[in-house]
């Protein structure tokens, strides 16, 4: 696919987006790495002329550098992470652009009620928030820069062809960081042993992130190796590698995640999918429950220390929201509060707990009831979008794509009834991905005629 502008009256030769990709990717590296920060900048600057052209491709690299987010780099006194540099200088580009070639058109989006009320939802927060540079910050990173991510989405990809590069991108970044992650485990460096069972981590500061990063990539590489038989030896060694390093993390919401995923694949795929599915996940959940009795794993024991781990924060969560039920605590407050007035004596062993562990009591307790009914009205509005889409899709890869965002977003709803889930710069901005992706799919075909 090649690409091309009209700048100054003339036509600037097509080049292949694969080519520039690589151009876009060297000066994303040069920022990232070169020492010197006169170098870094010069990569920066390098990256934005090019995203000038290529503005979809400075999108794709905000998804593709996703899992680097914890590896930021040192600007002076700032520390500024890979995918925001590349939004921000994205979103600088898209606008010289649109000042210059004029090609940009804004558009309007399905969610734009439910999106006004997070984001009143959001400022309402600021409120009763205790630590107000935490909450500003996560305002920044987790609410306005995914909405901006969202909306550039929207302007520069309003057909579904044109999201190619930023589905590539995740399924390109999920298969690296597993490839890294089980070198890992083979290696015995930088991994998680705990609870009987050495646990991946890739780039990641927990296992369970990586598993909910693995788990919003899985099911679009499953999908697409289910749909399109042009690309399914790819698609399905893709999903091979991910698969393997989502269950090297030991991450039983991630498993749990995984078949909720699987789940909804096998619904559209048909009866005897779907049949075949639930016999493979009731042998695989015996063989896991059997082996960790077998080999005293407990993390894979019914009723285990995991277990009373995530009650003993419900309860915590629970009596926060009896007593912020409007407004809640703000954005990132959760750690504070908890440790200074609702951990219970017996959870003293892990005091450093930043979230729920929950999605309806963290949307609840971070945005109040006002931004719980808006992510309600978000998942709302996405389901109808994916009927949709679903039943005037008239192509595999439209289908693909379609059943992969849904499945990605039930797996996600499962996994984050047990951990984290949109409160994480990765999970944000794919979140919202999967919107576009969905709201694309489910636009009106043109009439020929």
């Amino acid at each position: 696919m090649a690409e091309s502008y009209r700048m100054g009256g003339r036509r600037a030769a097509a080049v292949p987006e694969a080519s520039a990709g690589w151009l876009l990717a060297a000066a994303l590296l040069l920022y990232a790495l070169a020492p010197p920060l006169w170098l870094a900048l010069l990569g920066a600057a390098a990256f934005a002329v090019a995203a000038t052209r290529w503005p979809r491709l400075g999108l794709a690299a905000v998804v593709a550098t996703l899992p680097t987010y914890y590896f930021p780099r040192q600007l002076g006194g700032l520390a500024v992470s890979l995918p925001e540099t590349a939004l921000l200088l994205t979103a600088a580009a898209v606008l010289v652009r649109a000042v210059m070639v004029r090609d940009l058109r804004l558009r309007g989006s399905a969610f734009d009620g439910p999106i006004a009320l997070l984001l009143l939802a959001a400022l309402l927060s600021l409120l009763p928030t205790e630590y107000l540079h935490l909450s500003l910050r996560a305002l920044r990173t987790l609410v306005l820069e995914p909405l901006l991510f969202f909306y550039l989405v929207r302007a520069l990809c309003p057909e579904l062809a044109r999201l190619r590069p930023l589905w590539l991108a995740l399924l390109g970044a999920a298969t690296a960081t597993s490839l890294l992650a089980l070198a890992q485990v083979g290696a015995r460096l930088n991994v998680v042993e705990v609870e009987g069972v050495r646990r991946a981590l890739g780039l990641y500061p927990s296992p369970n992130h990586l598993a909910l990063f693995l788990g919003r990539a899985l099911p679009l590489a499953v999908a697409l190796a289910c749909w399109v038989p042009r690309w399914r030896r790819w698609a399905a060694g893709v999903a091979g590698v991910i698969g393997v390093a989502l269950a090297a993390t030991f991450s039983i919401g991630g498993w749990l995640g995984a078949a909720a995923s699987g789940a909804v694949l096998a619904l559209l795929l048909g009866r005897r999918a779907l049949v075949g599915f639930a016999a493979a996940c009731a042998a695989a959940g015996g063989v896991v429950v059997a082996l960790g009795a077998r080999l005293g794993i407990e993390r894979l024991q019914p009723g285990g220390a995991t277990a009373t781990f995530r009650q003993q924060i419900w309860a915590a969560a629970v009596a926060m929201v009896r007593d912020h039920p409007l407004l809640g605590i703000g954005l990132d407050n959760f750690l504070y509060r908890y440790q200074l007035e609702y951990m219970r004596p017996e959870a003293w062993a892990e005091p450093n707990i930043s979230h729920p562990h929950n999605w309806l009591l963290q949307f609840w307790l971070e945005l109040g009831l006002l931004g719980l009914v808006a992510f309600g009205l978000l998942l709302a509005r996405a389901a109808r979008l994916a009927r949709r889409a679903w039943r005037q899709a008239r192509d595999a890869e439209t289908r693909a794509l379609v059943a992969g965002a849904a499945a990605s977003l039930a797996g996600w709803l499962v996994h984050g009834a047990l951990d984290n889930s949109y409160f994480l710069v990765d999970l944000a901005i794919l979140f919202w991905l999967h919107l576009a992706l969905l709201e694309a799919a489910a636009a009106p075909r043109p009439t020929r005629g």
